[in-house]
C-alpha cells in the first residue's frame, strides 16, 4: 500500500513532489515522537538549547534559515551563470516569494487567537495567510517589471508546491495527533523550511527549461538572452 501512494506521488508530482512530501513525513514523525514522550522537544541536529513548542515560534529554525537564504543564498544563486539577465530574473522572482512566505508566517504567529484554535480554525487562518503570501509576491514581482510570462511560469512551477503544501495543512488541521495550534504551527514552520529549501535546489531546473522561452522580453533595462 505505502509503495502505491509513493509511485503515485511520483507519477503525479514528479522527484519533487516525492522530495516534500517524504521532508514533511519526517517533520511529523518528529513531532509525533515529541508528543508520545511529553519531553522537551529537540531538533534532530546539533543545538545549543532546547526548543520548547509553545515559547519558540518567532525564533523558529524557518525564519533564522529564511533570513539566511535571503541575505546570502538567493542573491548569488547560480542558475544560469551564461544568462546573467535571465538569472536575475528568477533570483528576484525567488527572492520576493521567500520573502513573502517569511513575512505571512510572521503574521502568522502573531496571531493572538493562534493559542486557542481549534484544529479547523487553524487551517483556515493558514490556508487564507498562504493565499495572502502568494499574491504578495506576485504583486511585488509586477511592480518590480519582471516579465509577466516569467511571472507565470514561475507560478506554474510553486503550484506543485503548495498544492502539497495545502493538502498538509489540511491534514494537520484535521490530525488528533496535536493537542493545540502550537504544536501545529512548529509543524507548519518546519515544514515550510523544508519547502524552501528544495525551492532554492530546484529552481535551477526551471530557469534552464524556460529561458529559450523568455529570451528577447526585457528586464530592467536589459533584453533576456537565448
Amino acid at each position: 500500500m505505502g509503495g502505491e501512494i509513493i509511485a503515485q506521488i511520483f507519477a503525479t508530482y514528479g522527484m519533487t513532489g516525492l522530495v516534500v512530501f517524504i521532508l514533511a513525513l519526517m517533520a511529523l514523525a518528529i513531532f509525533i515522537k515529541y508528543v508520545t514522550s511529553k519531553v522537551t522537544f529537540r531538533f534532530p541536529w546539533p543545538s545549543k538549547s532546547a526548543v520548547t513548542v509553545d515559547s519558540t515560534l518567532k525564533d523558529h529554525l524557518f525564519f533564522t534559515n529564511a533570513k539566511f537564504k535571503l541575505r546570502f543564498d538567493i542573491p548569488t544563486l547560480d542558475l544560469l551563470s551564461d544568462c546573467p539577465t535571465t538569472q536575475q530574473v528568477y533570483r528576484d522572482l525567488i527572492y520576493l516569494n521567500v520573502e513573502s512566505f517569511y513575512h505571512g508566517c510572521r503574521r502568522l504567529i502573531e496571531l493572538r487567537s493562534i493559542t486557542s484554535m481549534s484544529g479547523v480554525e487553524w487551517g483556515s487562518a493558514v490556508k487564507g495567510e498562504l493565499h495572502r503570501m502568494l499574491k504578495a509576491y506576485e504583486e511585488k514581482a509586477e511592480d518590480f517589471g519582471v516579465p509577466p510570462l516569467a511571472i507565470a511560469r514561475y507560478a506554474k512551477w510553486l503550484a506543485t508546491y503548495t498544492e502539497l503544501l495545502t493538502n498538509y495543512i489540511e491534514q494537520l488541521a484535521s490530525s488528533t495527533v496535536y493537542g493545540n495550534s502550537i504544536l501545529r504551527t512548529n509543524v507548519f514552520l518546519l515544514v515550510m523550511n523544508l519547502l524552501i529549501v528544495t525551492m532554492v535546489g530546484d529552481l535551477d531546473k526551471l530557469a534552464r527549461e524556460t529561458k529559450e522561452q523568455l529570451s528577447g522580453l526585457e528586464y530592467r533595462g536589459t533584453v533576456l538572452e537565448v
